[in-house]
Parts: C-alpha cells; structure tokens; sequence
C-alpha cells in the first residue's frame, strides 16, 4: 500500500497538493460518534493503515483542540522520542528527528521530532506540533523534498 502526495502550481502560483492512499479500500464512510471531531477523514485514513495496538507507556494528557472534545495525546520523555516516533510512524522510510516537515493544515514547517504522539480510535497516531489548532497528521506532512516543483509524485510505502 502507498501513499501519494503531487504538487502543481495553480494559476495564481500557490502550490495544490493531493494525497491519495493506494492499495485498500476503506469502503464509503458512514457517519459516527467521531462527527464533530478535529481531522475525521485524516483519522479515517490513519485508521485503514494503522492498526489498533496497545497505549504506549507514557502517561497521556487532554488536549484542547480549537473544534471537537478534547483529545489524549502522550507525554513522551526526551530520550525515548526518536525511538517512539520511529516505531509509530505508520510509512516504511520515517524521517529524521531533524527533518523538516510541511504541515499542510497549518500551512508552517517544523522538525520531525517535534511531533506528538496521540492516542485515537484504539491506536497510536503521530501528529503535528500544530495538531490542536489545525489538525495536522502523518498523512498530511510533506517533505522539503516534496514542496519542491520537481513535477514528481512522492510515494510513501505503508509500513506492514
């Protein structure tokens, strides 16, 4: 299973992008108790590649989120960041704890390792340090590799 994100410019010179998950049909989404949350369709995606797992180790906190109820998200100590990060990150090829990623909800960079992790929907999900004011996740990060007009798609390998 893949994940792909294009970028093409629009006329005004403002980048489009377009992410596609690849390789499993997650069926029509019906409506739920998780309506009215912050990122539902990115959640929903997350849920079609990640599987449900135990809660880590880390004691979790509420998170005020700018829509929706609040959400968990963990307080992970410095020196078992990188190694958390890495084991939830939900892609085959993880970045580096200084990589800089785009988030496309906030519209801002900022390094991998300052990702959160939370806990949703019965599993582990990474997301963006902006992730309670706009609702940035995995599947919408990009790298600085991929907001460059290369005119190439980036595929990211599902990890299995």
């Amino acid at each position: 299973m893949t994940a792909t994100a294009t970028t093409s410019r629009t006329g005004k010179g403002r980048r489009k992008v377009c992410t596609a998950i690849l390789g499993k049909d997650s069926g029509t989404r019906k409506p739920s108790a998780t309506d009215g949350e912050m990122s539902a369709p990115e959640k929903d995606i997350l849920c079609s590649i990640v599987r449900e797992s135990d809660e880590l180790p880390y004691p979790l906190r509420p998170l005020e989120m700018a829509f929706g109820p609040a959400e968990q998200a963990y307080d992970i100590p410095e020196e078992a960041r990188a190694e958390v990060l890495r084991d939830v990150w939900p892609f085959e090829e993880c970045p580096g704890m200084d990589a800089e990623l785009f988030d496309l909800h906030e519209s801002k960079c900022f390094r991998f390792g300052e990702a959160m992790v939370i806990r949703c929907r019965d599993r582990n999900m990474v997301v963006s340090p902006y992730y309670a004011k706009s609702g940035g996740m995995a599947v919408d990060f990009l790298t600085r590799e991929a907001i460059e007009d290369t005119g190439e798609p980036t595929v990211m390998k599902v990890k299995e």
